[in-house]
């Protein structure tokens, strides 16, 4: 079990993706079910049943399940921003998590000058914070606020 915990360390797209069926991580990450399947079976990974788990479909493939994450996402996957903080994001440049998830960069920019808070989006998540004595859970939930903001903004 462990050996599937590893390897999702930095690129899960969502706590415990490991376990949630090929179909509902499908759902949560916007990827197409039938070209997920299609681009498995090209790659030689038997999946029995779409409701089997990514730890179940890597366990008989021998492989890990950020290995399927990777060979089924596409330029388009967009995971939704999570309520806990990501493992992972660290490291990654603002832009990037932008088109990771579904975040509007500008409105996050804007939600962190609010705060006296400057930030370009190159700037790294991790380092943004400790250059702004925050802890990454205070910058990510004003990163949190800003998409929320937006959301009641359109209504």
């Amino acid at each position: 079990m462990e050996y599937y915990i590893l390897y999702l360390i930095g690129n899960s797209p969502f706590g415990y993706a490991e376990y949630a069926t090929l179909e509902d991580f499908c759902l949560i990450t916007s990827i197409d079910i039938s070209k997920a399947k299609k681009k498995l079976k090209q790659k030689g990974i038997k999946v029995a049943s779409t409701k089997d788990t990514l730890k179940s479909i890597s366990s008989q493939n021998d492989i890990s399940p950020k290995d399927i994450f990777s060979i089924i996402k596409d330029d388009t996957t967009k995971i939704s921003l999570p309520t806990d903080i990501p493992i992972g994001i660290a490291q990654k440049p603002l832009k990037t998590l932008a088109k990771e998830y579904k975040i509007d960069l500008d409105n996050f920019l804007q939600h962190l000058k609010y705060y006296g808070i400057n930030a370009t989006p190159n700037m790294n998540f991790k380092k943004l914070a400790m250059k702004n004595n925050l802890h990454p859970a205070e910058l990510y939930n004003l990163l949190l606020a800003s998409q929320k903001k937006i959301k009641k903004e359109k209504r």
